[in-house]
């Protein structure tokens, strides 16, 4: 039985994910915006709503700079993007290596 150890990779920077995001959306409008009529636009709020999570989560995201890679895997995917095109080669490292002990 193998068992996996997590590598140092803990979390990846949100700017490409929102930079993806703000290419496949309008930008928002102050007045008459498509969010307020249930679309999308380019804020982050937005991303948020459509990603699934709250204001003040992805307020937090944003101040840190970082998502999981839980995250990265999952919004990436829901704004339907792949997370190797988002991240390029630091989504190709591996976020699990093999411990060579068995039991």
């Amino acid at each position: 039985m193998s068992h996996y150890n997590a590598l140092t990779v803990e979390t990846f920077p949100i700017a490409p994910l929102l930079a993806a995001w703000r290419d496949r959306n309008p930008e928002h409008q102050q007045s008459r915006c498509t969010c307020t009529q249930g679309g999308c636009c380019a804020s982050a709020e937005s991303l948020a709503r459509r990603v699934g999570v709250s204001h003040s989560t992805m307020h937090r995201r944003l101040r840190s700079g970082q998502i999981t890679p839980d995250e990265a895997d999952q919004w990436a995917c829901i704004i339907g993007v792949p997370p190797h095109a988002v991240w390029r080669d630091d989504w190709g490292r591996s976020l699990y290596e093999p411990d060579l002990e068995v039991i």
